[in-house]
């Protein structure tokens, strides 16, 4: 499954490493050419999203904590929540976005309907002194609408 074009549908100017020439490049350099050309990357990969925080959110970040899932469902995420993933970048304070699959929910007493849906966190740009000592978790949730 080719996922660019089906990303420039709602993120138009998308690429890809390996469509940049950057297939060989290390992580870092990556970062450098996305803050440079002002891309905001997306990525499943931990190592990604310590190293951006640890560039001070340059470049920003979509982390997809999906787990392990396809490329369809890698897809879909960030389409189903286009719309909010827009605004939260529209806020330049804004460094890395968290799209993740719903935590379990433990079996209420009487039956209820879930919200199966993705939920989307998002993590302030600015580091504060306490940054190289924790991770500090998202501060916004939203769900689809």
């Amino acid at each position: 499954m080719r996922l660019v074009p089906a990303l420039q549908t709602r993120f138009p100017g998308s690429s890809q490493v390996a469509l940049l020439g950057l297939q060989q490049a290390r992580d870092a350099q990556i970062c450098e050419y996305a803050a440079d050309q002002d891309f905001v990357i997306g990525s499943k990969d931990d190592d990604i999203r310590r190293l951006v925080a640890a560039r001070g959110y340059r470049p920003r970040l979509i982390h997809l904590a999906l787990g392990d899932v396809g490329n369809s469902a890698v897809l879909a995420a960030p389409l189903a929540a286009a719309d909010r993933l827009h605004l939260a970048f529209d806020d330049p304070t804004t460094g890395v976005v968290v799209i993740e699959s719903p935590k379990p929910i433990p079996a209420p007493s009487t039956p209820t309907c879930l919200d199966p849906r993705t939920a989307l966190q998002t993590q302030d740009l600015t580091p504060g002194p306490l940054a190289d000592a924790y991770d500090p978790v998202a501060t916004v949730h939203a769900h689809n609408a």
